[in-house]
Formats: C-alpha cells, structure tokens, sequence
C-alpha cells in the first residue's frame, strides 16, 4: 500500500518534469508504474501478466489514486495544469447547467 503523501510528490515530481503528463491521465500512470517497474524489477523480462500480478497485489499505486493525486496537485498548483485544464473546467459548467436543465424536465 502506498502512503498518499508519498505518491503526491511522486506526481508533483513527474508533472513538474514532463509538460506532455499534465493532460493525460493515461501517459502519468503509465510513467509513474514505468518508473516504479524499473526502480524494483527487470522490466524486460516482465510479462502483462506479471503487471496485473503487481497491480493486484498492490505493489504499483492504484490508477484511481494516481489520478486522484493529480486533480488535487493542479487544483492548488496552476503552474502544473495543461493546457486542456481550462477547457475541461468550462465543460463541466456546461454538463452541469444541463443537468440542472434535465432535472428540472423531469
């Protein structure tokens, strides 16, 4: 199990270094359980079944914790956020007053 405090710096650390991690998901957990492979295993001689036997067992962050740590992190810092961030807060106005719309429909 992973402390929080721990994996927040560790997505602090990969934001901070590559601008390409900011709005996407995908590529941070993907860097972040690369980075953790290399640091603890031979990563070439790994199989996908020896990756979902990690990620079940615990031994890599969660995906829900990584990107949960990563909303929070550009939440309070703006210098980490993408360039997608702005746009994306702007759709969830939109998704929200059209929900609002919808309940009120029905």
């Amino acid at each position: 199990m992973y402390k929080l405090k721990t994996v927040e710096r560790k997505v602090v650390l990969f934001l901070e270094d590559k601008e390409e991690l900011r709005d996407s998901d995908n590529k941070l957990v993907a860097s972040i359980w690369w980075s953790h492979i290399k640091e603890t295993r031979n990563p070439s001689k790994m199989s996908a079944l020896d990756l979902l036997i990690a990620l079940g067992n615990n031994e890599l962050p969660s995906w829900e914790t990584l990107t949960r740590c990563r909303r929070k992190v550009q939440e309070k810092r703006t210098d980490l956020r993408g360039k997608k961030y702005d746009a994306r807060q702007r759709h969830q106005k939109e998704v929200i007053k059209d929900l609002r719309e919808y309940n009120m429909k029905n």
